[in-house]
């Protein structure tokens, strides 16, 4: 399982598109990953291209994941699933993946990809979430 550190230095939040091309030498030249980690990578390049708008290309390439039986994995796949269902306009679908991510998140433990979805979760309900790391203009 990828640790949280090795996913913050390759991605880099302002500039995604070169985050997309950090994963893409990550999972052509990088590692040794296994099969595992290369799948989370691979979610992570969904993610990468869906916050770029190529939602038909994220969505193949988190169809074509292997490791499905990896909680971990079935967890960022059904995150990932469900920002492209909310950026395509259904919430409801939206809030399924991600009840489903937040169940299996929390049945093993995953507290960090728990909370994402407990994120996600109250964005597909219309709230306005701020993360912590974000200045707030208004303090």
């Amino acid at each position: 399982m990828l640790d949280q550190k090795t996913l913050d230095e390759i991605w880099d939040a302002g500039d995604v598109a070169q985050s997309e091309a950090r994963l893409r030498v990550e999972l052509d030249e990088g590692g040794p990953w296994d099969e595992v980690e290369r799948a989370e990578l691979k979610t992570q390049l969904a993610r990468a291209l869906g916050l770029q708008g190529k939602y038909d290309e994220a969505a193949d390439i988190l169809i074509e994941i292997e490791s499905e039986d990896a909680p971990v994995v079935v967890t960022r796949i059904l995150l990932e699933s469900g920002r492209i269902v909310h950026s395509a306009g259904d919430p409801v679908g939206a809030t399924n993946l991600f009840t489903q991510a937040a169940e299996i998140a929390e049945a093993n433990q995953l507290d960090g990809l728990l909370a994402d979805a407990q994120v996600m979760l109250a964005v597909a309900a219309g709230a306005d979430v701020r993360l912590a790391e974000q200045p707030d203009d208004d303090a």
